[in-house]
């Protein structure tokens, strides 16, 4: 779980800058939101090998967004821990995630699934 851990923190950094197309912390909050649900409902839809392998562009492109979205914050000077803080206070946004971390537990008991997306989110690629 650790490692699943590790990205999912990346993945919600990588959230938090998604679709960043304001200049302000309220967008990026709502980004994530709608970038979160994307998430939680990808999650919820894979339920043996052929809908994780199906799963992994749409992984790569949260991935790549990440990347890239990151060196905007970075140029919008928005600090990570005001970010983070904004998130935490949103009750959707953590019912959101309450349920991508479920639906990560049901791909963790059927090790087979869980072992396509581990990969993947340890290559990063």
């Amino acid at each position: 779980m650790s490692t699943f851990r590790v990205v999912f923190s990346a993945l919600l950094l990588i959230l938090v800058l998604a679709s960043c197309g304001g200049d302000s912390k309220e967008k990026i909050i709502a980004d994530v939101k709608s970038q979160m649900e994307e998430m939680a409902v990808l999650y919820e839809g894979i339920k043996d090998e052929a809908s994780a392998k199906a799963a992994l562009s749409k992984i790569d492109k949260f991935i790549a967004e990440g990347k890239a979205l990151d060196k905007r914050r970075e140029v919008l000077n928005i600090p990570k821990k005001d970010i983070d803080a904004a998130i935490k206070a949103d009750k959707e946004i953590m019912l959101i995630t309450k349920r991508y971390l479920d639906a990560l537990q049901v791909i963790m008991d059927k090790p087979e699934v869980f072992k396509i997306l581990d990969e993947k989110m340890k290559s990063g690629k």
